[in-house]
């Protein structure tokens, strides 16, 4: 029967059949792809609820983190801060030996020490002390001046000339300056 079909005819019956082989072609395509989008769209669901809650988690933990991390720097800087305290006491001299040597020498009911004032270089030893007291009368604060000049690591005491203008009952300031900036032993 086909053999009756003119050429032209039998040309378009081909084309017509090719047009109609591949609708099929693309209706069975799309009802694959149509079964296969209904099969997965609830573990696509699932899927994108559990990526928004992990999402949610951890955004919540990274707002913990940077507050961690806010009181993990301030916990740093105070560490810090104690630790640079530590070492600059480390540099700072004793000064236990400037006192004791002070009090021995003052140890009499004539001389009382009132205050004590360190003067201290940058590398934290004691470079002079300023002593203020109340002295009995002139022989025993120039003596207690001579028995600081005498130790060996006293450069010079300075002495106010005004301090031996009353006889007795005396205000006294004196400026020790040490040679070496380490401390006085005994």
């Amino acid at each position: 029967m086909v053999n009756i079909l003119p050429d032209r005819a039998k040309k378009k019956l081909l084309i017509e059949y090719y047009i109609r082989v591949f609708t099929v072609y693309l209706y069975l395509f799309a009802s694959v792809f149509f079964t296969l989008t209904i099969l997965f769209i609830p573990s696509m669901v699932f899927i994108n609820g559990y990526f928004d809650n992990f999402n949610k988690d951890n955004k919540i933990l990274t707002e913990e983190n940077i507050v961690g991390f806010d009181n993990v720097v301030k916990t740093l800087e105070k560490s810090l801060k104690e630790s640079e305290a530590v070492l600059r006491e480390d540099k700072v001299k004793n000064v236990s030996g400037y006192l004791k040597l002070f009090f021995k020498l003052a140890d009499n009911d004539d001389i009382k020490i009132k205050s004590l004032n360190l003067k201290r270089s940058d590398d934290g030893s004691v470079e002079q002390v300023i002593i203020a007291g109340l002295a009995g009368d002139r022989r025993r604060l120039t003596n207690f001046r001579d028995l600081l000049m005498q130790q060996d690591k006293v450069a010079g005491v300075d002495f106010p000339i005004s301090s031996l203008a009353k006889s007795q009952n005396i205000n006294f300031t004196l400026t020790v300056n040490f040679e070496s900036f380490e401390h006085v032993k005994k």
